[in-house]
């Protein structure tokens, strides 16, 4: 199937809840989609996260490998309608709101639990 214009992001997790554990974190793959849901792979549009609740971005990536953007940030540039943030919790109970914006598209959001153990 052949993708249409970017219309939104849509944002899945490897798990839906994470711990204020060092070593926890929960990876969100942002992709950009069109009207139907279809992957975008020709989107290279800038990406920025935002944490809301007891949790925080601690990374971003792209999987490409010569980018010299800040693996220490909010903000990447999806490479093939692609690009993740990693999420860590700050505090053991609560709800974590994470949010993608990319200008001129809708916006994704996703929901992480975070909790006193893993």
């Amino acid at each position: 199937m052949t993708a249409a214009p970017p219309a939104r992001v849509v944002l899945t997790a490897d798990r839906t809840q994470v711990s204020p554990d060092w070593e926890d974190v929960v990876r969100v793959t942002a992709t950009i989609v069109d009207a139907a849901g279809v992957r975008v792979p020709s989107a290279a549009h800038l990406v920025s996260f935002r944490a809301e609740g007891p949790g925080h971005v601690v990374a971003v990536d792209d999987g490409d490998n010569t980018s010299h953007e800040a693996f220490h940030a909010t903000e990447r540039t999806a490479i093939q309608g692609r690009c993740v943030a990693y999420v860590r919790a700050s505090a053991g109970r609560g709800v974590i709101v994470l949010r993608a914006s990319v200008a001129g598209l809708a916006p994704g959001e996703l929901q992480i639990a975070a909790a006193s153990t893993r």
